[in-house]
């Protein structure tokens, strides 16, 4: 029986997520969605979308998750469901 791959924290990765914000060039600040499972098509097993609180840009991009790192994105497409929400601020980092 394969195990199910762990479900990625958003905590762990919101330096990441704001990495690949910044490299987006977006304004405004970081809202993300819950970490949900990405789609059989995706290199990936899991997906969170990621938009900004900027309303004057309407882009919403799939990140894809794999062991607590994004190792790819995309301009959201449908099969992503990403127009379902909600969207919250990214968490802030946990102490180590």
């Amino acid at each position: 029986m394969v195990e199910a791959p762990e479900v990625p924290s958003l905590a762990s990765l919101a330096d990441k997520i704001e990495q690949t914000f910044k490299s987006l060039k977006l304004t405004g600040y970081p809202r993300v969605s819950a970490v949900h499972p990405a789609p059989v098509t995706a290199l990936a097993d899991w997906e969170v979308c990621l938009r900004t609180n900027d309303e004057s840009s309407p882009l919403t991009y799939a990140l894809f998750l794999q062991r607590n790192d994004v190792i790819d994105y995309r301009l959201a497409l449908p099969i992503d469901q990403c127009s379902a929400g909600p969207y919250g601020a990214l968490p802030i980092q946990p102490l180590k």
